[in-house]
């Protein structure tokens, strides 16, 4: 498995994370604004809320209705999620699966959107909540312990099979 990692790593942006962007304009920022302050822009006031004024999901769905500048940003959000998805698609063969999680998995409409596009790919599994970094953790956890082994998943009805 892969990621795209999480605040300043590359891949889409999110509610609040900037994702990706271009080095030259990155370069610029960087030389113009101190460590600290960029990562605080970077990471928690970037994505939607560097584009809305708001990371607040539930906010911008009621806002995307009437606010041109929200479809957009919506829609470039879509657009980076679905590149993303689409990218490590392309890589080791037809994935089983396609896990939507977090807060952005409990707004339909937005959930659809991503579908439409990567659907294709594999079918969409939507998981809404916040707890998937946690569960990640604790899976880890329990086999650097020595709880439990590792083992790579191989899709359903494959079984598990411990790593080469």
């Amino acid at each position: 498995m892969d990621t795209t990692g999480a605040l300043l790593d590359e891949g889409p942006f999110s509610p609040q994370r900037a994702g990706t962007l271009p080095l030259r304009g990155l370069l610029d920022l960087a030389y113009s604004t101190p460590r600290e302050e960029l990562e605080r822009r970077l990471t928690q006031e970037g994505g939607l809320r560097g584009l809305t004024g708001t990371a607040d999901l539930r906010d911008l769905e009621w806002r995307e209705k009437t606010e041109v500048e929200v479809r957009v940003a919506v829609a470039a959000f879509v657009l980076q999620i679905s590149k993303a998805i689409g990218a490590y698609g392309a890589f080791g063969g037809r994935p089983d699966a396609i896990a939507l999680t977090g807060g952005a998995a409990r707004w339909e409409s937005l959930v659809e959107r991503i579908e439409r596009n990567v659907g294709w790919i594999a079918p969409v599994i939507v998981i809404p909540g916040e707890l998937e970094l946690e569960a990640l953790a604790e899976g880890v956890g329990r086999v650097l312990l020595g709880v439990e082994e590792a083992r790579v998943w191989t899709g359903p009805g494959r079984g598990d099979r411990a790593p080469e």
